[in-house]
């Protein structure tokens, strides 16, 4: 059995490309300053459909997981990162 894949995110961008199949599993946000925020979309831009969206503070971190299946995304899954310092790790499997 495979629990996934992680990927970092430090900036905005493509995590997983289009044509993967790609299953959404879950995220974890390290926040960087006071307003760390972290938001997932189904495809290559922040204007395709949301699945996550995680916000920390200073010192904190926020999690989302998906559990019984996660979220398919065939049209890749796109990330915007907002928070100096901030960083994620994105699951997917």
């Amino acid at each position: 059995m495979s629990l996934g894949r992680a990927y970092k995110v430090t900036a905005d961008g493509q995590v997983v490309d289009a044509g993967t199949g790609a299953i959404y599993l879950g995220a974890h946000l390290a926040g960087g300053s006071a307003n760390s925020t972290l938001k997932l979309y189904h495809g290559t831009s922040a204007s395709d459909p949301q699945i996550a969206t995680l916000a920390a503070v200073i010192g904190a971190g926020d999690d989302d997981s998906r559990k019984g299946g996660g979220i398919p995304c065939t049209n890749g899954i796109f990330a915007d990162i907002g928070g100096t310092g901030a960083e994620a790790i994105v699951v997917v499997g």
